[in-house]
């Protein structure tokens, strides 16, 4: 078991269905790939591994995953904020149109 000193967490669990949990696998990939060549010195929320948990333990029940994706919590706007906000999210994250 690991001890960390960090108030707040996201969890991220992907609701149970092929399409989501596909599009999750490639986020846990991704995510492992960034942190093991850059650590979490960039522009995306610190990645601190994955979480298991024992099915219909979760309040959605048997519609969630078991597994989920831990980031630290940051202060400031979200990826979510931004898309409901309908702002430009390119020039959010410095990419080109």
């Amino acid at each position: 078991m690991i001890s960390l000193k960090i108030k707040q967490v996201v969890v991220k669990v992907p609701v149970d269905d092929w399409f989501a949990q596909n599009v999750f696998t490639t986020e846990q990939v991704v995510n492992e790939k960034l942190k093991a060549q850059f650590g979490n010195k960039g522009r995306w929320a610190e990645y601190l591994g994955d979480m298991s948990f024992e099915p219909n333990t979760l309040p959605a029940g048997e519609k969630l995953g078991s597994t989920g994706l831990v980031f630290r919590k940051e202060n400031g706007e979200t990826m979510e904020d931004i898309l409901f906000n309908r702002q430009d999210l390119s020039s959010k994250v410095g990419a080109a149109k």
